[in-house]
This record gives structure tokens, C-alpha cells and sequence, in this order.
């Protein structure tokens, strides 16, 4: 007793304890973090106990409810069931049947569906529709239809999903209800799944034409997203990236997405990536995903699964299938952890495609079987036409021609449903219909603007009137008064003559004018086009120097000399430094300076992956300054930050268990400063770094002369330091400071 009464007199409302207990179990959307959401059971104890004190009925109800999703999401269901029971009891026996419904909709909301067997989910929405009738509460009875046409469709039951929606989508329409918009949706998402895009496309269009007065932000990302997916299967590559990145555009939007919004973030991301990848930019991809990866809620489960198999997605396209297969093994093991059925059935599927680009039959088949045993609305046509194609490739090797025959009819006819010549017409009108209906709204503005415009046109003109009657009333006056009208006359003459003198005169100056801006016009041409060949000329160098490393990698996959394998994988990663370069520009909007920042942090990045710097215990510290330097200037000093970097990783840290590498670039009246340090073991006592004749130590000697830099390597009392100074385009003649090679500074 003493317990309650200190929490009544600290947390008298019992809504504030209810509160705080959600922050800790409806909010963490970490799977493995126990430890916080188990800080919500004191608070919920507490305050159901002091309803119970208070014979508050309404708090009671829901400190039990709140009790049973704390249980669902710690995976403990009978109590979950129990506590939902018990409030569903306590609002019977207070015949209060408001809270009764209340309670069976959040009993079913959150109620999980396990093994595919939605039939408890459904019952507990039924039990809650059936109050909502009786309290004749249409917009709850709308909303609940909704749900349970979803919960349908996750348990492969879209036949009786889309009936109902259909139904309820004649009630909606009759009385004019909001959230049409979400019935469009779930149809659409239907249609799509059983292939018949067209039909798709057309409630996408819809469910957006009904979003934009409701504004709701994330239904509006989802619905580009699908369409975004679904112009992919019809290999629209163009428009499903464009529809992709403005389902992204509308999800950054929202202010604090919620649990269920952030699982979601992460599956736009991966569909982004697979849209990039048709499109022929898997490397780029790579770069996404990790970018995104870090600016969302990295770290985390599900965001670890996401990352993982967008990976897998990216190395599959790149033939790197090795790596492929590790990163989809650790987003199915992730996935199987989580216990969401619609994610392993998708890396399931990822996988058995891995593995018939790999050639390994028997792993595939055994993939595609674990794909075809789960229910999941994720198991649309598109995939089902991929398996089939699967099953042919996979029965022809094997010499079962008679079932590979069946498949490939089967794969046939799922994608003729697909292409078929009717839809791929149906689906273009349905376009120009949507594009025309914007036209249509433009086309009113329009006319609106013009109807004001002419408005303000008649009174300007009637004004001009006005003036022209009181300049000739003025003009009469003055005849009457002066009586030399010939003299008058004359003179008019000789100012009339003068005007056209004056004229000619101003259409020579506009003729200058014209020829002038015309110049400039083709002035500003060239310039573009010179910026567009200058920015296709960084991109076809890099993807010349992607080829040259994939040249090397597949030459060193035949190599058995372990110092030549080293040997092309240096030369591997110094290409990279330069091809990231060409990247840097191409993407930039600057074609003559680099940004070191960025570039830096990705070197090393890659480099960390190469060499998995993470498994060796090796760390990173930056400490980049916001410095422009030319290409000149940058391949230089990517290269010698590529051999310092690998250097360091791979000869530095054997007798280290915590290995620290600490990069710096600062710059100070137009001088840079680039110094790369290690807590290694140091350099052998008898080396010499300025006369040493390995190809590492010959290239930062040779690199630094190329920038005229001053350059300085050394052991320190923690590991080597290698420091370079050098002027950012002025002449090295101006530098003040002398070189001492003896020592580690300057003099």
C-alpha cells in the first residue's frame, strides 16, 4: 500500500504513467532491446493498481490494454490475451458497450499474425465491427473494413479481401467518406499482385487524386512507391525511379515517423536500390544505400536486414556473388529474427536468384521451395513468373524436360498477363488520363489569370482614354491662346524631323542590342555544352577505370602467387582512389574543385570494407576541414592517402588488438596540411621511408614531388605519423618553413 499511495501522490493521473510506459515498449523498434522496453512494466503495474484504488473504470480499461500490447510486443501472448480479456470483461460488466468496441479493435490491431493464420486477427475485428454497428459509428466501421481487408491480403486471401473492399468502396463513395484513398490503395495493391497492372495503375492514380486535400503524407509515399514498383516489372526503368524518389521525397517530409513508418523507410530504400540496379548503376547504388543507411536509424534491426540484402542486391547485379551471399545470409538470419514472414519470403527469393546466376542448381531449387511454403502478400505475379523461369532453368540442367516445359508455359502465361499489348494500351491512356486532369486544373488557373488580367487591362485602357481627351482639350486651349500657329507648325516640323532621326537612331541601338543578346545566347550554349561533355568525360573515365578493376579482379581470381594477388589488389585500390575522383565531378555541380571531405570519408569507407577493418579491431578518426582542391591536386593526394591507408592497415596494427588510424587535412593561408597517423608498432629501426624502393613508399615520395609538397615520415611515440605541406595552386617557392629529414617538424 505504501508503494501506491507515494505513486498516486507522484503520478496522481494515471494517463501520464500510461504515457511514459509507451515511450519505452511502443516507440524502440530495436527487436533486441530488451532492457528498454521491460522498463515499462513498473509503470503499467502501477498504474493499473491505482485505477483499481481510484474505481476508475475507463482507466482500468485502458492501463489493461496498454498491459496486453506491453505482452504482444515481448512476444508473451497469453498474457497479452488475458489482459485484453480481462478489460473487455470489466467494460461487459459495466455494460459500456463504447469501451467494449474500443477494446476488441486494439485486441485485434495488435494481435500478430502468426504461421500465416490470421483467423484470430479477423475474429476480434468482427467482434469490434459488430459494436460499431450497434453505435452506428460509420467512420470506425469504415476504418475496421480497411484493416481487415489488409489482414486478408498479408494472409493470401485476396479474393474475399477484394470483394469486400469493392463493397465498401460503393458506401464510401455514396456518402462521401475521406479515407477513399485507402481503399484505392489496398485494390490497387491487389491488382497488382495478381497482375493486372493496368487496373493497378489506375486506383495508384486515384488513390492520389483523393490524398491531396487529405494530406496524409505517408499513405501518399506508399502509393508512389508502388507505382514506382510497379512501373519496374514493366520495365519502365525511368519512371519507376522517378515515382521511387518522390515516395522518398514525400517520406522525408514526415516530421517524426513513427515504428511501423520506419520499417517502411528502409523497404523504399531497397526498392530504390533494386530500381537503380535495372538501371544499370549498381555501384552507385552501393553508395545509396549506405548514404540513406546513415542518415535514417542505421544500426537497428530491421534497418541491418534492409542494408544487408540491398547489398546482396547490389553484389548479385555486379557478379561479385561470393559477397552477395554473405550479405543475404545475414539479412535472412536477421529477418528470421525478427519474425516478420513477408521479409525472409523475400530473401528467400533474393537468394534462389543468387544462386542461378551462380550456377548452384540444387541450392537454388532449395531456396525456391522455402519461397513457395510461406503465404505473403509479397508473393505477387511478378515474382511467381520469376520462379517459374527458375524452375525451367533449374528442370533443363537436370534433364526433366517434361516438368521444365510445364514451367516455362506456366512462366509464359504469368508474363503474357503482364505484356499483354491490351494493358500496355490501357495503362498509356490511363496516364495521359491523369496527366490531362492536371492539365485541366493548370488550364483553369489559367483562365481565371486571364479573365483578371483583362479586367485590369479595360481600366488601364480606360484611364489611357481619359488621358488622351484631357491632353487634346489641353492641346485646343493652347492653339486658342498663341497665336503663331505657323510658327508653332514649323517648329512641330523640325522636332518631327528630329524624331526620325532619333528613331533610326534607336533601331540601329536595338539592332546592336538584339545581335548582342544573341551572342550571349550562344555564348550561354557553349557553356552548357561544354559543362555536359566535361561531366560525360569524368563519367566515362570512371566507368573506364570500374572495368579496369573488374579486369584486375577476375585476373587475380586466377592467380595462385600471393604476392601478385597482392600486387593487382593494390593496384585495385588505387584505381579506385582515382575513379571515386571522377565520380566526386561527375556528380558535382562544380566541375573544378573537389570536395576533400566527402571524398575522403568515402576512401575510406571502401578501403574499411575491403579490408574489413571492423573485423581486424581497426578504427577511424577524421578530422577533415572544409577544403577545395583541383583534380590536379586531388589524385595526388587520394593516392597518397590510399597508400598510407593500406599501408597502415596491413603492416601497422600486428602486435596492436585496438588499431586507430587518425586522418587530418586543414588548410591555412592557402597551405594544406595532410597528416595520416597510426598507434602501430612503427617502422623498423633501420628504414629509411626517403630512400626505401618499395613501389608504396616510391609513390608518396614521387606524389608529394608532384604537388612540390614538403613531405615527412617518421615513428612517433605511438606509431608512424606521414605529413605533407603543400600550397593550394601558388608556388612552392613562397614557403617559408625548411625541411629537416632528421626530425619530425620543421625549421
Amino acid at each position: 500500500m505504501p508503494a501506491i499511495q507515494e505513486a498516486a501522490e507522484d503520478n496522481s493521473d494515471v494517463r501520464h504513467l500510461l504515457v511514459r510506459a509507451a515511450e519505452y515498449y511502443d516507440t524502440e523498434w530495436n527487436y533486441t532491446n530488451k532492457r528498454k522496453i521491460d522498463s515499462a512494466l513498473p509503470l503499467l503495474t502501477d498504474a493499473y493498481r491505482i485505477s483499481v484504488l481510484h474505481r476508475n473504470i475507463y482507466d482500468q480499461q485502458q492501463s489493461l490494454i496498454d498491459l496486453g500490447k506491453y505482452y504482444f510486443r515481448c512476444d508473451n501472448i497469453p498474457m497479452a490475451e488475458k489482459s485484453f480479456r480481462e478489460a473487455i470483461r470489466i467494460d461487459s460488466v459495466a455494460d459500456r458497450e463504447d469501451l467494449q468496441a474500443y477494446a476488441w479493435f486494439h485486441f485485434a490491431d495488435r494481435s500478430p499474425v502468426i504461421d500465416g493464420d490470421a483467423d484470430a486477427k479477423l475474429f476480434r475485428y468482427q467482434k469490434s465491427l459488430a459494436l460499431y454497428r450497434l453505435l452506428n459509428d460509420l467512420t470506425r466501421q469504415v476504418d475496421i473494413y480497411q484493416r481487415m481487408a489488409s489482414c486478408m491480403l498479408s494472409n493470401g486471401q485476396a479474393a474475399a479481401a477484394k470483394h469486400d473492399l469493392i463493397w465498401l468502396l460503393k458506401i464510401q463513395m455514396t456518402y462521401g467518406d475521406r479515407t477513399l484513398y485507402k481503399t484505392y490503395h489496398y485494390l490497387a495493391t491487389i491488382e497488382a499482385n495478381e497482375g493486372n497492372y493496368n487496373i493497378a495503375v489506375n486506383y495508384g492514380l486515384t488513390a492520389l487524386k483523393n490524398l491531396k486535400p487529405v494530406g496524409d503524407l505517408f499513405i501518399e509515399s506508399q502509393v508512389y512507391a508502388n507505382l514506382g514498383k510497379w512501373y519496374l516489372e514493366l520495365e519502365q526503368q525511368d519512371k519507376s525511379l522517378l515515382y521511387l524518389n518522390t515516395a522518398l521525397r514525400r517520406f522525408q517530409t514526415i516530421g517524426n515517423p513513427d515504428i511501423h513508418q520506419r520499417f517502411y523507410a528502409y523497404y523504399l530504400l531497397r526498392q530504390i536500390v533494386q530500381g537503380m540496379i535495372k538501371a544499370g548503376r549498381s555501384r552507385d547504388a552501393i553508395y545509396f544505400i549506405k548514404k540513406q543507411d546513415a542518415l535514417m536509424y542505421k544500426g537497428t534491426d530491421y534497418a541491418k536486414q534492409f542494408t544487408n540484402g540491398a547489398l546482396g542486391d547490389c553484389y548479385t547485379a555486379l557478379g561479385m556473388y561470393p559477397v552477395a551471399e554473405t550479405y543475404y545470409m545475414m539479412a535472412l538470419k536477421q529477418a528470421l529474427h525478427n519474425g516478420r514472414t513477408s521479409n525472409s519470403h523475400n530473401e528467400y527469393f533474393q537468394i534462389a536468384r543468387l544462386y542461378m546466376n551462380w550456377n548452384q542448381y540444387g541450392k537454388a531449387s532449395h531456396y525456391i521451395r522455402m519461397f513457395l511454403s510461406l503465404k505473403s502478400d509479397a508473393a505477387d505475379i511478378a515474382k511467381l513468373k520469376e520462379v517459374k523461369l527458375m524452375q525451367f532453368h533449374i528442370d533443363s540442367a537436370a534433364g526433366r524436360y517434361v516438368a521444365a516445359i510445364r514451367h516455362y508455359q506456366d512462366y509464359k502465361q504469368l508474363n503474357d498477363s503482364i505484356f499483354s499489348e491490351r494493358k500496355s494500351k490501357q495503362l498509356e491512356e490511363l496516364q495521359i488520363q491523369y496527366g490531362t486532369a492536371q492539365k485541366e486544373h493548370s488550364i483553369q488557373m489559367l483562365t481565371n489569370k486571364q479573365k483578371l488580367q483583362q479586367s485590369e487591362l479595360a481600366q488601364a485602357n480606360f484611364s489611357k482614354r481619359l488621358f488622351i481627351i484631357g491632353v487634346l482639350f489641353l492641346l485646343v486651349v493652347l492653339l486658342l491662346l498663341y497665336y503663331g500657329y505657323r510658327q508653332k507648325a514649323l517648329k512641330n516640323h523640325l522636332l518631327q524631323k528630329q524624331q526620325a532621326i532619333i528613331s533610326k537612331k534607336n533601331s540601329s541601338l536595338q539592332d546592336l542590342v538584339n545581335e548582342k543578346e544573341k551572342l550571349l545566347a550562344e555564348k550561354n550554349t557553349l557553356l552548357e555544352e561544354k559543362e555536359w561533355l566535361l561531366k560525360e568525360i569524368h563519367h566515362r573515365v570512371k566507368n573506364s577505370l570500374q572495368i579496369v578493376i573488374s579486369l584486375l579482379y577476375s585476373q587475380s581470381k586466377r592467380l595462385r602467387d600471393q604476392e601478385a594477388i597482392n600486387a593487382f589488389q593494390d593496384s585495385q585500390q588505387r584505381i579506385h582512389s582515382i575513379a571515386l575522383m571522377h565520380q566526386k565531378l561527375y556528380l558535382s555541380n562544380n566541375m573544378q574543385f573537389i570536395n576533400m571531405g566527402d571524398y575522403i570519408g568515402e576512401l575510406v569507407s571502401h578501403l574499411s570494407d575491403a579490408f574489413n577493418t571492423a573485423g581486424q579491431g581497426i578504427t577511424f578518426r577524421l578530422q577533415i576541414s572544409n577544403v577545395m582542391l583541383t583534380l590536379q591536386q586531388a589524385i595526388p593526394v587520394g593516392l597518397i592517402l590510399n597508400e598510407a591507408i593500406t599501408n597502415s592497415i596491413k603492416y601497422a596494427f600486428a602486435e596492436t588488438e585496438q588499431g586507430l588510424i587518425n586522418i587530418r587535412l586543414t588548410a591555412w593561408d592557402s597551405r594544406c596540411l595532410l597528416e595520416i597517423m597510426d598507434n602501430g608498432r612503427g617502422l623498423p629501426k633501420k628504414f629509411d621511408p626517403y630512400n626505401a624502393e618499395t613501389l608504396g613508399m616510391t609513390l608518396i615520395r614521387g606524389l608529394s614531388d608532384q604537388l612540390e609538397a614538403v613531405l615527412e615520415i617518421c615513428n612517433t611515440e605511438e606509431g608512424v605519423s606521414i605529413r605533407i605541406i603543400f600550397f593550394q595552386d601558388k608556388d612552392i617557392s613562397a614557403f617559408e618553413y625548411k625541411y629537416v629529414p632528421t626530425a619530425c617538424g620543421y625549421q
